[in-house]
């Protein structure tokens, strides 16, 4: 078998190594966008307290105020 013959068959392998790789990664993402997430939704108001629950901060400095925690 010829050096020609050789490299020949290398492309072989890379070009069928390269079309499965594409194919998964084509399945891959059809998968993720077909399934998709859930919505992201907010817990009831009955379960917020003023101790309990998430701190927020919003920088009004770009606007000329202060940081307001709450």
């Amino acid at each position: 078998m010829g050096t020609a013959q050789q490299q020949d068959r290398h492309v072989g392998k890379k070009r069928l190594l390269s079309l499965l790789t594409a194919t998964a990664v084509t399945f891959a993402a059809s998968v993720a966008f077909v399934t998709g997430a859930g919505p992201a939704v907010a817990d009831p108001v009955e379960e917020c307290t003023a101790t309990k629950g998430a701190i927020v901060a919003v920088d009004f400095g770009p606007f000329g105020g202060d940081v307001v925690r709450g």
